[in-house]
């Protein structure tokens, strides 16, 4: 079953494409798709965040910290996904929407897949503010199904 993107989950992807150019990347990773749901700041995602007492803005200025500016002649329009955002958009993500019956892919499930892999920069970085997959999902449960 093919699942549309949300316009905020679209919206997040092109904020962490332009992050990425921004730092001059020759790559899209799930650092960047992180930074891009942290800007689109009135999705799903970032509510579930709020909900869990993270600052926004203060996430996404200590996650900047880490990044490493590209070489400047590394300016590219299209920039190749690495293999652990595909993984997060092509199938991490599309299972957690069919597993909560969604018809759609939204930014709590874009979320929720950049959790599944503890090894990339966005899980870790969660981790370091100490957010644990498990408060996630059940923040994102209670945000997606108010009252059960």
């Amino acid at each position: 079953m093919y699942l549309r993107m949300t316009k905020p989950c679209c919206c997040a992807v092109h904020f962490a494409h332009h992050e990425a150019l921004r730092w001059h990347h020759e790559y899209l990773g799930c650092e960047h798709l992180l930074i891009g749901l942290l800007m689109a700041s009135d999705c799903a995602a970032a509510s579930i965040l709020s909900d869990l007492k993270i600052d926004l803005a203060k996430t996404r200025a200590m996650l900047t910290e880490f990044l490493h500016p590209g070489h400047e002649a590394a300016k590219r329009r299209r920039l190749p996904k690495t293999r652990c955002v595909k993984r997060v958009l092509n199938s991490y993500a599309r299972q957690e929407a069919r597993m909560l019956h969604h018809h759609y892919l939204g930014t709590e499930h874009m979320l929720l897949a950049l959790l599944r892999d503890p090894e990339n920069m966005a899980a870790k970085m969660l981790s370091g503010l100490g957010i644990q997959p498990n408060q996630v999902r059940k923040a994102t449960l209670a945000y997606v199904l108010p009252g059960q």
